[in-house]
């Protein structure tokens, strides 16, 4: 039997361990995003790889499509099986149980010399996605399209359309945050996952860009929506218009019934514990200041110039 390789990721709280035949290369874009790596041991999600002829099993599906990919995502008994197809079919199967506590991912030889020659890992998009969002889901989490802003352990996160401020800038008071900036990250993934002390946001290392993002985390102070609006404007919203408004802009899976179920009530737990906030900004091309602890920052920007 050959010998195998472990390593660790910390991926928003959630600890994944991945076990690969040592043969297999993996550089990817670094698990080296920035706070990521952890020591291989605990796993809250356990992912074995090895390569061979995948064979899937799937009593019904729902396809999907995603870059240069497709996916199957559906059940076999009570394990679900994904099939990501891409240059050829059945490049990658992975069968995980019911909670995604743990499975494996099978390489087909043909990807896996694409992986030794040009880079990459056996778990690269698709799965490392379908994998964290159903993982995070089952442990009291909803994974959202938006992004966030954190310091000295609180955070504020930003959902909704893609305003035409050109940039936040951060001064004074913010000095030291580590910053999503909300006007160029809209698409980006953040993770809000309910602990006994209330709702705690991460960011999670995929962008629409590509680009790698810093692994930032706080506990949630608010939620604002942007919308484009002819004038300024902020309106609190109750906590079943917010608990819809979450829910909007999560990413709960349709192929998952119980799963979208689960996300409704956490959407709603969300709500009853943090402000939701709606914010109008003016379709102008401008770049506005934002300083922390001043008046302007309980409306998230400042008023126009």
């Amino acid at each position: 039997m050959g010998r195998t390789r472990l390593r660790g990721l910390d991926l928003a709280g959630l600890r994944m361990v991945i076990e690969v035949p040592s043969a297999l290369g993996w550089r990817d874009r670094e698990g080296e995003i920035s706070g990521t790596v952890s020591a291989p041991t605990d796993p809250d999600l356990y992912v074995g790889v090895r390569v061979g002829e995948p064979r899937p099993t799937l009593e019904e599906s729902m396809a999907y499509s995603s870059g240069r990919h497709t996916f199957e995502i559906g059940r076999d008994g009570s394990d679900w099986v994904i099939v990501v197809h891409g240059q050829k079919p059945n490049e990658r199967v992975a069968r995980f149980d019911a909670d995604f506590r743990e499975g494996e991912v099978v390489v087909s030889p043909e990807h896996a010399s694409q992986i030794l020659a040009g880079g990459g890992s056996p778990l690269d998009h698709p799965l490392d996605e379908l994998l964290v969002l159903h993982r995070i889901l089952r442990t009291g989490g909803l994974v959202l399209r938006g992004s966030m802003i954190a310091r000295e352990g609180r955070a504020i996160v930003f959902l909704g359309n893609r305003c035409s401020i050109a940039e936040a800038s951060f001064s004074g008071a913010a000095k030291g945050w580590r910053r999503i900036d909300p006007m160029r990250a809209v698409g980006d993934r953040i993770a809000i996952r309910c602990g006994d002390r209330g709702p705690v946001v991460h960011s999670l290392p995929w962008s629409v860009t590509g680009a790698p993002v810093a692994s930032i985390r706080g506990e949630l102070d608010a939620i604002h929506l942007l919308e484009q609006s002819e004038a300024v404007f902020t309106e609190p919203l109750g906590e079943n218009e917010a608990a819809e408004m979450i829910l909007a802009n999560a990413l709960a899976p349709v192929h998952d019934a119980e799963g979208a179920s689960r996300s409704g009530a956490l959407a709603e737990r969300i709500a009853l514990g943090v402000p939701v906030v709606r914010l109008g900004m003016p379709a102008e091309e401008r770049i506005v200041p934002f300083t922390w602890g001043q008046s302007e920052a309980a409306l998230a920007f400042a008023p126009p110039f």
